[in-house]
């Protein structure tokens, strides 16, 4: 049994360190932080699943996103944009310089945008809406003819 899980173990260790090494080796750092949004009753709260783009020139090079408010992507040396989005907050963002070796701690607060989630569009709506007038009326004719 200790056997199986060794040798997992070992990979699992040496690939982290050879990719936090070569991240080191061509330069770049850590960025990392929490995303925080105001609930509808004002309460302070940490944002899951929130997008954090980092922008260089314009392009996009690297996508992350938070769990439990925590985020944590590895850029390259240079100056990049972040840009923080959540459905139903309004878009943050933030200009950072990476250098090699650094690791920046940059938390975020999202205010809400007052625009309503979209959960269900316009037609979903009314297809549901449909489909349960329908079953009521099917209902209600059994019920009479029963």
């Amino acid at each position: 049994m200790v056997k199986k899980l060794f040798y997992p173990l070992i990979l699992l260790i040496i690939f982290s360190a050879l990719t936090i090494e070569g991240l080191t080796a061509v330069g770049g750092g850590r960025v990392s932080g929490y995303i925080y949004g105001f609930t509808i009753d004002n309460t302070l709260t940490p944002l899951s699943w929130a997008s954090i783009t980092a922008l260089e020139n314009g392009e996009v090079i690297e996508v992350a996103y938070s769990m439990n408010g925590f985020y944590e992507m590895y850029l390259p040396t240079g100056s990049f944009t972040l840009i923080v989005e959540h459905p139903g907050y309004k878009q943050r963002n933030a200009t950072i310089i990476v250098s090699n070796g650094s690791d920046t701690s940059l938390d975020f607060v999202l205010e809400q945008s007052g625009e309503p989630i979209p959960e269900f569009n316009a037609y979903t709506l009314a297809v549901l809406s449909l489909a349960i007038l329908t079953t009521l009326l099917i209902l209600k004719k059994r019920k009479i003819k029963g």
